[in-house]
């Protein structure tokens, strides 16, 4: 024991009680280095703490040596089941592991519910709730789809900032050339290959549009022929 005790050197209560004294007893504090005895200076006890300032880091004696305390960056933290609004201190890094979300689980983007994503395992469909979804390069400038629920244009797609393609509430508008292998247009199917010089578009009558040699052209040629002679 020192010659002077820090808890009885007269005989006289310094503490409110033991088990205060107990307390001030284990914390000894703060140091820029690991203190050697308790504030008594009697020798250090299992158990005992103090704050190293160089770190602001808690450390514990465990009786032969002192062990920091704080949580340590890695694998210190389990889980947050019982923390029932946690809030990172930075950025999550997902540290070549995936982010899980189990089916009908809703992440919420901003700071209200204008904009979920879900994955609804009923319809097994990705499920987005939005005013409005857009598709834009990595600047952000060149708009390529546009998504604009109960608007005049309901899905846009633009090709380098230029819309070609518009689904309206009464059709769809196509700007520039469109190709296709084949057509059907109000319920005539057109031909897919070219005809002759001079051939005319017919159609059967069931729907079914061909191309034939020009009659009137043919006639025409007969009677030049006829008079001809």
């Amino acid at each position: 024991m020192a010659n002077s005790s820090f808890f009885k050197n007269t005989g006289i209560a310094t503490f409110p009680s033991q088990a205060t004294a107990a307390q001030t007893r284990l914390y000894l504090g703060s140091y820029a280095t690991n203190p050697s005895v308790d504030l008594a200076g009697d020798p250090l006890k299992v158990g005992m703490l103090y704050t190293r300032t160089t770190n602001d880091k808690l450390f514990h004696y465990n009786g032969s040596a002192w062990v920091e305390a704080s949580p340590s960056a890695v694998g210190a933290l389990t889980d947050v089941v019982d923390d029932l609004s946690p809030q990172l201190g930075g950025d999550l890094q997902s540290n070549s592991f995936d982010i899980v979300m189990a089916d009908d689980d809703t992440v919420t983007l901003g700071t209200d519910a204008d904009t979920l994503l879900s994955h609804r395992a009923s319809q097994n469909i990705t499920w987005v709730q939005s005013d409005a979804f857009e598709f834009r390069n990595k600047s952000g400038t060149g708009l390529n789809l546009s998504l604009t629920p109960s608007a005049t244009k309901t899905v846009r797609l633009f090709w380098q900032g230029a819309e070609k393609l518009a689904i309206l509430t009464g059709g769809v508008t196509v700007t520039g050339d469109m190709a296709s292998d084949s057509a059907t247009i109000a319920g005539l199917t057109y031909p897919t290959a070219d005809g002759n010089n001079g051939d005319t578009l017919t159609t059967d009558g069931a729907g079914n549009l061909s191309l034939q040699p020009n009659s009137s052209a043919s006639v025409g040629s007969a009677i030049a022929f006829a008079i001809a002679l």
